[in-house]
């Protein structure tokens, strides 16, 4: 039985143990590990890293859902604005940043 979903793609080639796995699985899964690999050599081991590390690991998620569904899952947007808004006010980045209401929305503003 496979477990490793990306290790089955290159064992199995492309194959998991009941159905085909999509290419873009596969893309996801890299970019993810490049994206963790790339905070925690930026970061190191902080809690900025992890702020970053989940914020980017959102943004794929959206960004490849979005792109095939045309729909941003709340399960993804709600998670991600709660954490988002608990991050900002606990001040975990090197730079501080504050949000800025313009055009309808917040921006964030680095400082």
């Amino acid at each position: 039985m496979c477990r490793w979903s990306v290790g089955c793609f290159f064992v199995a080639v492309g194959r998991n143990c009941q159905s085909r796995i999509s290419s873009r699985y596969l893309l996801v899964e890299l970019l993810t590990a490049a994206l963790f690999l790339a905070c925690y050599s930026y970061f190191g081991l902080t809690l900025a890293a992890l702020k970053y590390c989940v914020f980017g690991f959102l943004l794929l998620g959206l960004i490849f859902t979005d792109a095939e569904n045309k729909l941003l899952p709340d399960k993804l947007t709600l998670p991600g604005f709660a954490l988002g808004r608990a991050v900002q006010f606990a001040g975990t980045s090197a730079r501080r940043s504050f949000a800025v209401p313009a055009g309808g929305g917040e921006h964030s503003v680095l400082s």
